[in-house]
Order: C-alpha cells, then sequence, then structure tokens
C-alpha cells in the first residue's frame, strides 16, 4: 500500500465508515469484525482475524473476524507460550501478519482453522 495523500484519505473513510457504523449496543466481536473487515479493504488480504490477550487468564482470545467463522475458535486453548507471533505481538505492541509462516507461527491445531 503507498503512504501517499490519496491512500490517506481511504484508510480514514474506511475507518470512519467503520466507526459510523459502531453504537452502543454493539458486542465487542462486531467491532473487532468491523475492523477485521476494514483492513481487509485496505490490504490485499481477503480474510483476516483478530485476537485479544486476556491477562487475567493469560489467554488469547478471538476478537472478531471477517470472511472466517469465529465460532471455530470457540473453546480453544490458545496461550501466548503456545503461539510465538502472539508472544511477538505483545512484547512489540504491533499488528503482526502472518502467512507464508502460518506453521511456524501458532500451533498446529489452529493452522487449518487458519488456512
Amino acid at each position: 500500500m503507498t503512504t501517499g495523500t490519496g491512500t490517506h484519505i481511504r484508510v480514514l473513510d474506511v475507518f470512519t465508515d467503520l466507526l459510523s457504523q459502531v453504537d452502543e449496543h454493539d458486542q465487542a466481536e462486531e467491532f473487532y469484525s468491523r475492523l477485521a473487515e476494514a483492513v481487509c479493504r485496505l490490504t490485499s488480504m481477503e480474510r483476516a482475524v483478530i485476537f485479544r490477550y486476556d491477562s487475567e487468564q493469560r489467554r488469547v482470545r478471538v476478537a472478531g473476524a471477517h470472511d472466517i467463522d469465529v465460532e471455530r475458535f470457540f473453546g480453544r486453548f490458545f496461550t501466548v507460550e503456545s503461539a510465538p507471533v502472539a508472544r511477538r505481538a505483545l512484547e512489540e505492541d504491533r499488528v503482526l501478519e502472518v502467512s507464508e509462516r502460518v506453521r511456524e507461527e501458532v500451533p498446529e491445531e489452529f493452522v487449518s482453522l487458519l488456512i
């Protein structure tokens, strides 16, 4: 993605549209699923899943997704210890994209859910 003024305006438009659809009654999953959709609209990605870290339970939980059924992740145990990409994202405090090395970055039981 280029970083020109036109791109910045497009990004702002997508996120403004996203936030305008959020109301006080929306569930967190709905918000994060819309966020995943916005990421796909702004990139060449066709689907995305967003995970959040629950520090109390020390687990990584699915927060929302676009073009991936989040129910596939319910009831699965996923920690920063079992997924190097989750640990790295928290340590670096940034979003990480995993596509080609997915088998190295996430537990095997999740690979089939993401591919």
